[in-house]
């Protein structure tokens, strides 16, 4: 291991044959003087509670006979007896040129043995010829390297790769996540990813109570877990399917230094992935507006436009923030992409939009369950699926009204089509175009002024006086005569087109009245889709 910083540490005292480059440590301890257990042999020790210039300093230090390094708190010159002491108890002696937090001291010499420890030549020479993020090629690199099966999931249990070396026996659980693209919840303990996530130790983990016994089924077989991350910041789990024929104890530093290692291919494997969803999402917006690019966006993504797609809507039930509306992009391409292959999504403020080939009505049918299931497993999201189309223009119609259906969800269920919602879709599509060109009302009808919500009840229930005057706070006789007193000013509401026009000027009305904020969020998404943008 190196520790000779020449920017933070001084080596004050070498020792010759213990401590040098490439020489194994066995990890880093906090050491109390009053403390009657020595820390373990080859150990890092940082003397926390000790002064250096004290006079019981260079016994203690002559105590640590077997370590390899002894830190001391700031000490640009210790005393020469504690240089003695250091150079008869064999160890190395360092101090900090700078006062510096002991945190940061026990950091730095944690990931100095790490980078040196036990085993690490021997992982960095199984990884040597895996091209950088080549996912795949890892796990079989590491699982040739420790002769089990293994699996690379990321921070959410996802499946990123898994081995595939020939001749290599997996069990039900392996199997499962291999189809399901991730870890079953109630194999995911939140518990276990913590410990992985957190520590820098391989750990044995078992889904079953009884391990041992012959009889006992495929899940109860153990497997070593291990955190995978770069620097502080976690990026995965790799895991290694034991068998019946459990790793021997000095194979875990192995497998933790294979984790380390692990780290920049991870890494590399998500700025690629990154730079690929956001390309995709780029093309996906210029695909769903319906101007003039949406037939080169579908090539440049896969997508045959003429053999049938649709837009699928999601968004949360309440606001969040820009983090929350990532992990919402990042589960709804997960799992539309799993089920849809040459889905494309992409965020739009607190919306995300799914271009998703259908070839027929049976894949259509088979998004909508989708969005179904997506509900069920994002939790606080509403989803709807616009029509399918084979035409650009076809495009930004289906966005629009699954936009629209989504504006007009209330009660009841989640996860609606738009068939299901073509009625109240088409009326609040009729708002909109009202609100935006209330010129198309040529006739100003003041005639009803006064009588607003009464005739609107009247004609949404096909006449039925009393219904419509219980929903007015009328009596039926009132209303009737209300009736008869528009008709002889020339308003008569049981012609067609009378009645059409009444219906068209009071819904804009009432639009106005009622829900200015859903046509002010609404509004703008439809002038995208009409104007081609």
């Amino acid at each position: 291991m190196e520790l000779n910083d020449p920017k933070v540490f001084v080596t004050l005292v070498p020792a010759p044959g213990r401590l040098s480059y490439g020489t194994a440590a066995s990890g880093v301890a906090i050491h109390d003087p009053l403390d009657p257990h020595p820390p373990r042999p080859a150990a890092v020790v940082l003397l926390t509670g000790v002064d250096p210039r004290s006079p019981e300093a260079p016994a203690v230090v002559a105590g640590l006979t077997g370590c390899a390094v002894v830190v001391v708190r700031h000490c640009p010159a210790p005393p020469d007896a504690l240089l003695t002491a250091a150079a008869r108890a064999g160890v190395a002696l360092i101090a900090p040129r700078e006062p510096l937090p002991w945190s940061q001291v026990h950091t730095m010499m944690v990931r100095a043995a790490r980078d040196h420890g036990p085993g690490s030549e021997n992982a960095a020479e199984a990884l040597a010829g895996v091209a950088p993020g080549d996912l795949p090629a890892l796990a079989d690199a590491v699982a040739t390297a420790v002769r089990r099966p293994v699996m690379i999931v990321d921070t959410r249990w996802r499946l990123l790769a898994y081995s595939a070396v020939p001749g290599q026996w997996i069990d039900d659980l392996q199997r499962e996540v291999i189809m399901a693209r991730s870890v079953p919840e109630r194999d995911a303990p939140p518990a276990t990813r913590t410990l992985l996530l957190v520590g820098d130790r391989a750990l044995r983990f078992s889904t079953g109570e009884d391990t041992q016994n012959d009889t006992a089924d495929d899940t109860d077989v153990p497997r070593i877990g291990a955190g995978i991350r770069v620097g502080e910041t976690p990026l995965g789990m790799l895991w290694v399917l034991e068998g019946r024929e459990p790793l021997p104890d000095a194979a875990l530093p192995l497998v933790e230094d294979l984790a380390r290692l692990a780290g920049p291919h991870l890494a590399r494997h998500e700025a690629v992935r990154t730079a690929e969803r956001e390309r995709r999402g780029e093309l996906a917006g210029q695909a769903i507006d319906g101007g003039p690019g949406t037939e080169a966006a579908c090539r440049a993504l896969g997508v045959d436009l003429a053999a049938g797609v649709a837009v699928a809507v999601v968004r949360l039930t309440h606001p969040a923030s820009p983090v929350r509306l990532r992990a919402l992009l990042d589960g709804v391409t997960a799992y539309i992409g799993a089920r849809r292959r040459g889905a494309a999504c992409v965020l739009r403020g607190d919306t995300v939009y799914c271009l998703v080939p259908v070839p027929d009505q049976a894949a259509a049918d088979a998004l909508r369950e989708a969005a179904g299931g997506l509900v069920e497993a994002l939790r606080d999201t509403v989803a709807c699926v616009g029509d399918r189309t084979a035409d650009a223009a076809g495009l930004a119609v289906s966005r629009r009204r699954a936009e629209l259906a989504l504006a007009v969800l209330r009660e009841g269920e989640r996860v609606v089509s738009v068939a299901d919602v073509r009625a109240r879709v088409a009326a609040r599509e009729l708002d909109e175009l009202l609100a935006a060109a209330p010129h198309l009302l040529v006739h100003g009808l003041g005639e009803l002024q006064g009588f607003e919500d009464a005739v609107l009840a009247w004609i949404e229930h096909l006449g039925d006086a009393r219904t419509a005057a219980d929903l007015a706070g009328l009596h039926p006789h009132s209303l009737r005569y209300r009736i008869r007193r528009l008709a002889a000013r020339g308003l008569d509401l049981h012609d067609p087109d009378t009645r059409l026009l009444a219906w068209s000027t009071l819904r804009l009305v009432r639009h106005a009245r009622e829900r200015p904020a859903e046509m002010q969020e609404t509004r703008p998404a439809a002038g995208v889709a009409d104007e081609g943008h």
